[in-house]
């Protein structure tokens, strides 16, 4: 028969030494679910000591960062497009170019998003080697959309 979370929580700090997550109290020996010292919840849960997350991390930083910088000029060139009575054609074009690049990074936020499990899954060899590919290609982006302002000013 199973046994409550709570049970196997406490069975499990019987014998060990295990910091609180919150303020490193030594929970050994602990009676409940809950750390004496500093109040917070509980509970016990499988991790992996081979999951490493720095090329994920990199990958998503690589696109949401131009995704931010990009987005902040679309919206502060929308307001100035809504402002000013002498916007010509080169203008509407710099402003469509910047919402598509930013409507870009967020398509591949989301393709990464939803790849994640299967990005996780590669050698850390292919998970960097696709890190740094990710990262070129926005690097790159950003260089179209600095090209896309300096032809505008």
């Amino acid at each position: 028969m199973p046994q409550p979370q709570e049970e196997v929580l406490r069975v499990f700090l019987t014998d060990r030494d295990v910091p609180c997550p919150v303020c490193r109290y030594n929970l050994r020996g602990l009676g409940s679910t809950t750390c004496p010292e500093c109040g917070v919840r509980l509970d016990l849960r499988v991790g992996s000591i081979d999951l490493k997350l720095g090329p994920w991390l990199l990958c998503v930083l690589a696109v949401a960062i131009p995704m931010g910088f990009t987005g902040i000029l679309a919206i502060i060139a929308s307001i100035g497009a809504q402002r000013s009575a002498f916007w010509g054609l080169e203008d509407w074009i710099a402003l469509g170019g910047l919402w598509a690049m930013t409507l870009a990074y967020a398509v591949a936020l989301t393709v990464l998003s939803k790849r994640r499990s299967r990005f996780l899954r590669r050698s850390p060899a292919g998970q960097w080697w696709r890190a740094g590919l990710w990262t070129a290609v926005m690097i790159l982006s950003q260089a179209g959309t600095i090209w896309l302002i300096s032809w505008y000013l």
